[in-house]
């Protein structure tokens, strides 16, 4: 039986024509038996990697699901995180597009400016700013940015409340780039409390400063090293030096003798316990210790004209207890050594006339 035979019927004419037709022995002689079993087991194999093939990406189909979801998670998580971080900032975070519309706003910021976070989100950040930003049509942030390259950190300007009062704020800019978009974070920090400390700083500075300059009593303070830091107008016209001469430049070392300091430092030594070295510690020992320390001193002036005052020193301290730096405050007593002595020598006078009037008299 030939391997290869078929059957065909044509009908054509109004006949109907059968066709069969089967193959020679020679032509099967020349054909291969095995290929049909080949071509089958082919085709089984290649159905069989075909199957491993959609198998493997319904696998991968699965753990990228899986691992979409984690990171979408994690995703969720850290946002959530950093949303935290930005509410609870202390500052305000305010998040602003490239025409100055604001997208986003912390609690912080609500609460310095009087808004709900909605009243803000999709307005221009000139809301937040006085005149003459207030009623500009364009936004006022390229008044504060003006390159692209540039930010601004810690700019002191005044921000806009709701109620319509204006305050002092504390303002840092940067620019940020989330794809293709330009944004800029602000950062904002109402220095109101700040502001006003330093006015009433700067107020007692200037009160004390009036003290000072008014005072009848020399006054200078040094650092703890010595160096002087504060020369009043009494110890300018007492001692004939400028304040901008010797602040920052010389010591108390300038305006005493030598020989005087040297003999305070070993009377000070024996009654502190400790050698002490002729210097400014002869001076601050016993500041530091807490006690005042009071003598009289011979000032030498700019001129190598002397002077006797009385001195006395004191630590300043701040709320740790340690020193910052000392005050001396000095009296002329000069004068008063003066008077003293002259009264001094008439008491002797008054004394040796008595004693010769008693001599007298006994020889009577």
């Amino acid at each position: 039986e030939p391997l290869y035979s078929d059957t065909k019927q044509i009908d054509m004419n109004g006949h109907t024509w059968t066709i069969r037709y089967s193959s020679l022995p020679a032509f099967e002689l020349k054909s291969d038996r095995n290929e049909p079993n080949i071509i089958a087991v082919a085709g089984l194999a290649l159905t069989a990697l075909l199957t491993l093939l959609l198998l493997s990406l319904l696998s991968t189909r699965a753990r990228a699901f899986v691992l979409a979801n984690t990171m979408t998670a994690k995703g969720r998580e850290n946002e959530a995180r950093f949303r935290s971080v930005v509410d609870t900032a202390a500052d305000g975070i305010i998040v602003i597009s490239e025409n100055g519309i604001i997208e986003s706003c912390n609690t912080a910021a609500q609460h310095i400016f009087g808004y709900a976070a909605e009243e803000m989100i999709s307005n221009n950040i000139n809301m937040l700013m006085p005149e003459p930003f207030h009623s500009q049509q364009d936004s006022c942030l390229a008044h504060f940015i003006p390159t692209k390259e540039a930010s601004i950190f810690g700019k002191e300007v005044f921000g806009l409340r709701k109620d319509g009062t204006t305050f002092p704020i504390e303002l840092s800019v940067g620019e940020m780039l989330i794809g293709t978009q330009r944004k800029f974070t602000g950062m904002v920090r109402d220095i109101t409390d700040r502001k006003h400390a330093s006015e009433i700083l700067a107020e007692t500075m200037r009160l004390q400063h009036a003290i000072l300059a008014s005072a009848n009593y020399a006054i200078i303070s040094t650092a703890i090293d010595g160096t002087i830091l504060l020369f009043n107008s009494a110890a300018e016209q007492m001692l004939g030096y400028k304040a901008e001469e010797v602040i920052g430049k010389a010591t108390p070392a300038i305006i005493h003798l030598p020989e005087e300091v040297a003999a305070r430092a070993e009377a000070i030594s024996k009654e502190l316990g400790r050698d002490i070295a002729p210097g400014f510690e002869v001076f601050a020992a016993k500041s530091r210790r807490g006690l005042i320390d009071e003598n009289e001193w011979t000032y030498v002036r700019q001129d190598v004209s002397h002077v006797s005052d009385l001195l006395t020193l004191t630590a300043q301290r701040h709320e740790k207890n340690e020193i910052t730096c000392f005050f001396v405050l000095t009296s002329n007593i000069t004068e008063r050594n003066e008077i003293e002595c002259a009264i001094r020598k008439k008491k002797e006078k008054n004394r040796a006339i008595a004693t010769t009037a008693s001599y007298i008299i006994s020889r009577f």
